[in-house]
């Protein structure tokens, strides 16, 4: 169980709670997309519960109500009385001394005393002070940040919670913490992740492979207070309006299972569809992880098929940007890939030297351009000629044997139209390059063509490939793989439980 222990710690200018762990049931989830550094958060409940956490629990110490409450970073405040039990007798004490410009300041369980809001500063880093509206009703000091919880769900920003809310200053701003049971948290994430309508079994792989993420990613955002994010930098996480049925049952029914290599919970990446075969992780992150080993996919039958297009002119601006001269542009091919023929190298060969593109940098070299980094590695370059480049490859297939693998033909310095051709020259590109062949004795018909200095890029997949394609389980899953098995499969000498 993990249990929670807060404490006023200040790390560079920042109160965060610690805690300490023991197994993992709750988690701290920075909710980034909707409050991260902001100046004010809307409370959308009108009755609210203040309090703690204690051994995963939370204990109310208050009750606040009010039609518009929000929350915002203190800026100055000065206690100026004793202890009090309890939110109620410091407001009692306020109305009866008709003391101005002060509100009760929560000081811990059962520890309330009063503030000055008009001058002085020996209140808390981390205080914020809640409003009802534009009216002060308290503050929240060390020695426990706060903490809100309402009666059904949190409302925050117009987005509803389970668990509870934690709120402190931080870069005089707000920031904003879900701390929530790791299988609810999860109610928030599966569906975000994959569709809530696919095969059972496919949603009891992404919610098995969610959790493990989480727990192996537990420290990630440690130095901002929390365990992870609620953006697509860790999991996309939406609370409750995330929160389908047939997720819920998902989750249900793997509840506490993880993913472990060499008795570690592993960090359980996946994606959306590989084309054919994922990915190595060294050959992405450069990193080398052994459950994370290119597979070849069985069942993957929807894989996202795209084409993308660039001038050389275009590629000649990117490297431009990039403070990378390699002189005019001659030629772009693929210069390595890996068994499965996914792209680990993309070769720029210009008048004056060339770029090589390694691993993810094929992907994210494009990133500044319309269309964005590509969106996968595996790919072929070079127009498509359909059925004719079955006789082409046949033609040439006693010259095509001194590559590893043929990949594509295309052809070059022609109109973009289709039309016949003959006497003219065909490349070939290969898993080692591309060579130039005549074809006096062939004519050929092509659908599509590279018109002169154009890169054209015809790919499969979604994603980085790493780890487990969601169009992979899902179609393992169909075809009567249980979630066990679609995890074993995609993350090598693993064991679930």
């Amino acid at each position: 169980m993990r249990k929670f222990i807060f404490l006023c710690i200040l790390v560079y200018g920042m109160v965060f709670g610690a805690f300490s762990v023991s197994a993992q049931e709750m988690l701290r989830v920075g909710l980034e997309s909707v409050c991260n550094h902001v100046q004010q958060v809307n409370i959308g409940n009108n009755k609210i519960s203040i309090g703690i956490s204690a051994d995963g629990n939370f204990i109310s110490d208050a009750v606040i109500e009010g039609t518009q409450l929000n929350v915002k970073p203190l800026n100055g405040g000065y206690i100026i009385s004793g202890v009090f039990n309890d939110f109620i007798s410091a407001s009692q004490y306020l109305k009866n001394s008709n003391k101005v410009n002060s509100v009760p300041v929560f000081l811990g369980l059962n520890k309330w005393s009063i503030a000055d809001l008009s001058g002085g500063g020996n209140v808390g880093a981390n205080a914020v002070i809640i409003y009802d509206g534009s009216n002060p009703i308290m503050i929240s000091d060390c020695e426990y940040m706060l903490q809100i919880k309402g009666y059904d769900d949190t409302i925050i920003n117009s987005k509803k919670y389970r668990g509870v809310i934690e709120l402190y200053k931080s870069a005089n701003s707000i920031t904003a913490v879900n701390v929530i049971d790791i299988e609810e948290y999860l109610y928030g994430v599966v569906a975000s992740e994959m569709p809530f309508s696919w095969h059972i079994e496919a949603l009891k792989a992404q919610a098995t492979a969610a959790r493990s993420y989480a727990v192996s990613m537990i420290e990630k955002h440690k130095e901002k207070g929390y365990d992870v994010c609620d953006t697509v930098d860790c999991q996309v996480y939406k609370g409750i309006e995330g929160e389908e049925e047939t997720v819920k049952t998902a989750v249900n029914e793997t509840k506490g299972k993880l993913i472990y290599y060499d008795n570690q919970v592993i960090n359980a990446v996946f994606f959306s569809s590989s084309g054919g075969s994922t990915a190595a992780a060294e050959d992405v992150w450069g990193t080398s992880f052994e459950y994370l080993k290119p597979v070849k996919e069985i069942n993957e039958n929807e894989a996202k098929e795209w084409t993308r297009t660039f001038t050389y002119l275009e590629i000649s601006q990117i490297l431009s940007r990039n403070n990378i001269n390699i002189g005019n542009i001659e030629n772009i091919f693929i210069s390595e890939t890996d068994k499965y023929s996914r792209v680990n190298a993309l070769t720029i060969k210009g008048t004056e030297g060339e770029k090589i593109l390694k691993n993810e940098e094929v992907r994210t070299f494009f990133s500044s351009t319309i269309g964005g980094s590509l969106d996968s590695r595996n790919f072929v370059i070079g127009g498509v000629s359909s059925v004719s480049q079955s006789n082409t490859l046949n033609a040439l297939s006693e010259n095509a044997s001194e590559f590893v693998k043929l990949a594509d033909v295309y052809v070059a310095d022609v109109n973009n139209k289709p039309q016949n051709i003959s006497s003219k020259s065909i490349y070939v590109l290969g898993q080692e390059g591309q060579k130039e062949y005549n074809v006096n004795n062939i004519s050929v018909t092509v659908d599509k063509v590279i018109p002169n200095n154009t890169l054209v890029i015809s790919g499969k997949g979604w994603g980085h490939g790493v780890g487990m394609s969601q169009f992979g389980a899902k179609g393992m899953a169909e075809a009567g793989h249980s979630y066990i098995e679609i995890l074993k499969y995609y993350y090598t000498n693993v064991e679930v439980m």
